[in-house]
């Protein structure tokens, strides 16, 4: 009896070393800004000019992890769920195509490998979009320009919200000619972009993905074969 009174407190005193013994911190995460643009030779090579528009849906957005893992991209930092983003993949400032904002979310501070979104055509929008200021109640388009930093370049954070200015189908305005355009049946809405980066504590990763219009785009009598192509920059 005295040999087992003598052996507990060796025991507690075991148990409080281990449980005074200090835990790494995790590592603070970071932001990835994940944006879209379209291959400046597009214009040339489709013969775009201005008030053509092919708009295009993006939801699913993830970045993979090299094991598989993978985090999905929100539309906005505040953002808690999937949202459907449109885009005029057309639309220019100048010479220049619009960059797009898809996408701000926390990601973890570790190596990513890949982006991969979902991606179909989308029915016109039958007005411009002011890359500043919204005109909320006329487009129903919604711009949130609370995030920083923001970005005059583009139309950040857009959320399609349906609305009567949309045609019933989906149309490819090119060369000032309009034409049924509908994703192929031959590929998957699933794009998977290879595109290694790293995310930082405390800082903001830009990732920029080039949408191949180009490519996308597949003549057929009169209509078009979407066919979505991406690279990153």
């Amino acid at each position: 009896m005295k040999e087992l009174l003598k052996t507990i407190p060796l025991f507690l005193l075991l148990f409080l070393l281990d449980c005074t013994t200090p835990v790494s911190p995790s590592p603070d995460p970071g932001v990835i800004a994940l944006k879209v643009t379209t291959e400046p030779s597009a214009r040339d090579s489709l013969g775009i000019i201005d008030g053509d528009a092919l708009f295009i849906k993006i939801n699913d957005v993830r970045a993979y992890r090299a094991n598989d893992d993978y985090a999905v991209i929100y539309d906005t930092l505040g953002a808690y769920r999937d949202e459907t983003r449109i885009i005029n993949t057309f639309e220019s400032s100048g010479d220049s195509f619009i960059i797009y904002e898809i996408g701000r979310t926390w990601l973890p501070p570790e190596e990513f490998i890949e982006i991969s979104l979902t991606v179909f055509t989308s029915p016109v929008i039958d007005t411009t979009v002011d890359t500043v200021i919204a005109e909320i109640e006329t487009t129903e388009i919604w711009i949130d320009t609370t995030q920083t930093p923001w970005d005059t370049t583009a139309v950040c954070d857009t959320t399609y919200k349906p609305d009567t200015t949309t045609t019933t189908s989906n149309i490819l305005i090119l060369g000032g000619m309009e034409f049924p355009v509908e994703l192929s049946d031959t590929v998957s809405p699933i794009i998977t972009v290879p595109d290694m980066f790293n995310i930082t504590e405390h800082d903001t990763t830009n990732v920029i993905l080039i949408f191949d219009a180009a490519s996308s785009l597949k003549r057929k009598l009169d209509t078009y074969e979407f066919i979505p192509t991406f690279r990153a920059e």
